[in-house]
């Protein structure tokens, strides 16, 4: 029978998916640069006549605006890549913490029993 209120972790999952996360982080990070880099060679395509003087803000607000958003996209997945990592952490940190009480209790529970016997 299972116990509905056990808490189940598996630590080497957690790192290996948080690992994963990162490397989609840093891949969103290079399509970012990518696009950094090949936009700025565009600047100026509208030509200098009054037509592409008026497209000029626009432009610019759209390329600022999708640097901005590819931006927060790429920081949100490094967010969450280093609370996975964090995570994996708490885990092991709890599950080691844990262990460490019940061999120090099955010592103790060892010892009170031999001295009940003498």
């Amino acid at each position: 029978m299972s116990d509905r209120n056990a808490y189940i972790a598996n630590a080497s999952e957690v790192r290996s998916t948080a690992d994963l996360i990162d490397k989609i982080a840093a891949v969103s990070r290079s399509i970012v640069d990518g696009f950094a880099a090949a936009s700025s060679s565009t600047h100026g395509w509208e030509g200098d006549d009054s037509y592409g003087r008026s497209l000029r803000p626009q432009l610019a607000n759209e390329h600022d605006t999708t640097l901005r958003t590819g931006q927060a996209v790429t920081a949100a997945v490094t967010a969450i890549a280093d609370g996975s990592l964090a995570n994996a952490g708490n885990i092991l940190s709890t599950q080691g913490a844990n262990l460490d009480s019940i061999s120090r209790s099955a010592g103790r529970t060892a010892t009170d029993d031999t001295a009940r016997k003498h």
